[in-house]
């Protein structure tokens, strides 16, 4: 009997020692300057390799469901704002963007654990169809993130004090954008005092 106790603590033990080696394993996917690179404050997977890169697939598996091919979309995320500070619900924020050259654009607010976050007006994202444009030739936007009032077209309500991130995801760019991703002008995220 003391051996199979101490049989079942070990494995006890073992399982999660292994469960939390490989949790830190896939989320230090997200930070590894070898697979991620920057454009301004928005982070970029230099290659989606689902079929080959096994953490690179958990780690898209976790905070992206039914993640597409690289050939397909490109998607950057982005957790801080242009000073490199994190963004938070409970902060105000003004992001300013051009419309891309792609099939299709949006851009989504995820909580820190990469869900929708509710809120009152079910508002997550907008993209190129809904978005009210600053210009005529709807190329220009402005959307607020968080903060009380709406100071523009373009709102997505914030709760809580936890963690946010912002992803954009881009639809058959074109060959120009697909191949220049680290100097394609994203949206300027700016904290302000609203």
């Amino acid at each position: 009997m003391k051996n199979l106790f101490y049989s079942l603590l070990f494995l006890f033990i073992g399982i999660s020692l292994g469960i939390v080696w490989a949790n830190r394993s896939i989320q230090a996917v997200g930070q590894n300057k070898s697979l991620t690179l920057k454009n301004a404050e928005w982070s970029y997977f230099a290659a989606m390799d689902l079929a080959k890169n096994d953490l690179q697939r958990a780690f898209i598996g976790r905070i992206g469901l039914f993640a597409l091919k690289d050939s397909e979309a490109i998607y950057f995320i982005a957790n801080q704002d242009q000073d490199g500070n994190p963004l938070y619900a409970n902060n105000s924020y003004i992001l300013e963007g051009i419309s891309f050259d792609a099939a299709y654009w949006s851009i989504t607010l995820y909580g820190e654990d990469h869900f929708l976050m509710p809120n009152k007006e079910d508002r997550y994202s907008y993209n190129q169809v809904n978005i009210n444009y600053n210009d005529s030739l709807k190329q220009h936007y402005t959307i607020q993130l968080g903060g009380q009032e709406k100071h523009q077209k373009n709102y997505l309500p914030t709760e809580g004090e936890q963690q946010v991130n912002l992803l954009l995801r881009i639809y058959k760019p074109s060959k120009a954008l697909y191949s220049n991703r680290d100097k394609v002008k994203l949206p300027t995220i700016k904290r302000v005092d609203l």
